[in-house]
């Protein structure tokens, strides 16, 4: 049996078996007895993880650490898009459950659509659902958890939208967009490089006194004036605040050998911090989309 057919076996028997938990009968809370706020999870704070599926095989797991939460042990989570999602947990109420008539269609929905969303402390599971689309009129969402008597429409009281959106389930729109992550003490070197004019070029360097050394990229230092000497300081202050706009989804090779190789450079920023760890960004220009003929503008990413 080739891959692909193993692939689509597996993901063939994963609806079926959800499609059957919604269906089976056996010991359920029944719709009189569940409470408004039944999906919710209080206590946030408790929360130390997060993995998220999509029935295509599509997951990713979020942990919180003492910096921050992390995107698969590697990246920094955007705080807001954490903030969001906990959000929905912490407020979300059950609006009804889903009329007899249109059960099997959410059902059927829930089984080809959901997400699947489970929370954690530490290793016990306090929460798993499976999150279906939004309502007709866009403002609650179906939901389902196995052990209940049937699909529900969820909704956050005072909210003039549904929340599917806050559970993406692209990782890379969970990334912090911040492009370099040192706190200022621990920076060495920071190093400006512009391509088309070198003279505006340099690089800020830390000796072991932590006083702040200005040096043109041939290595030589550049005096600087009394009275500009917080300018320095504050450039390096002003490195964590620099961010990237948007991530390129889905770019195909020839898109990125074009971008990496074939657009005019426009410059670099490089960042070193203790023991030599260091970062660095390549800017380029991007074509004008406005521009007809392709031209070259003056905005770079």
């Amino acid at each position: 049996m080739s891959r692909t057919n193993i692939i689509i076996l597996v993901v063939v028997v994963m609806a079926a078996l959800l499609v059957y938990a919604l269906n089976k009968r056996g010991p359920k809370i029944t719709t009189l007895e569940i409470d408004p706020t039944y999906f919710q999870v209080s206590d946030t704070a408790q929360v130390t993880k997060v993995f998220i599926s999509k029935k295509a095989g599509d997951n990713f797991t979020l942990t919180r650490e003492k910096a921050g939460w992390k995107l698969n042990g590697d990246f920094y989570v955007n705080k807001l898009n954490i903030d969001q999602l906990l959000e929905i947990f912490a407020k979300m109420r059950i609006k009804a459950p889903v009329g007899v008539q249109s059960q099997q269609a959410i059902v059927n929905d829930l089984s080809a659509n959901h997400y699947k969303v489970e929370l954690y402390n530490g290793q016990e599971l306090l929460k798993i659902v499976y999150l279906g689309s939004a309502t007709q009129d866009g403002l609650a969402n179906y939901i389902y958890e196995e052990g209940i008597d049937m699909p529900y429409i969820v909704h956050i009281p005072g909210w003039n939208g549904n929340f599917r959106p806050r559970v993406d389930i692209i990782p890379n729109d969970w990334k912090r967009t911040q492009m370099f992550h040192y706190a200022p003490p621990s920076i060495s070197e920071f190093t400006v490089n512009y391509e088309l004019d070198a003279a505006l070029s340099f690089t800020l360097k830390v000796d072991e006194d932590k006083k702040l050394h200005l040096f043109n990229l041939k290595g030589e230092e550049l005096e600087v004036d009394s009275n500009k000497t917080n300018l320095l300081n504050q450039t390096l202050f002003q490195v964590n605040k620099v961010h990237y706009a948007e991530y390129l989804h889905n770019i195909s090779d020839s898109r990125k050998d074009s971008i990496v190789n074939v657009l005019p450079k426009f410059g670099s920023l490089k960042v070193v911090g203790k023991g030599n760890k260091s970062t660095q960004v390549q800017l380029v220009f991007r074509p004008d989309p406005l521009s007809a003929d392709g031209a070259i503008s003056n905005v770079e990413f």
